[in-house]
């Protein structure tokens, strides 16, 4: 699904609070060259995959992510006015 990154971090967000455990989702930049995959591991923690400007792999609890989310989009998607989302399925 394509959205706006002016309102990516609530669609994400809202999104990410629903995901069953083990399931995630994936935000592309338009040219799909950067992404960010964020997995419900536990009830409350979330593990965040960062694949663009920096590579790195975190976990994060429920309550950090909405700042997280705020953060990591105006870094990794500066310029971007479109971004894909999908959702990602079991990575148990």
């Amino acid at each position: 699904m394509i959205i706006s990154a002016r309102s990516a971090q609530k669609v994400i967000f809202s999104t990410c609070r629903r995901l069953k455990i083990g399931d995630g989702v994936r935000v592309e930049s338009y040219k799909r060259d950067r992404f960010i995959e964020i997995y419900l591991v536990s009830n409350d923690k979330y593990k965040i995959i960062e694949n663009g400007y920096i590579r790195r792999e975190l976990t994060i609890s429920g309550q950090e992510l909405k700042d997280f989310l705020k953060g990591i989009l105006s870094i990794e998607f500066p310029r971007s006015n479109v971004l894909y989302l999908s959702e990602v399925h079991s990575i148990i």
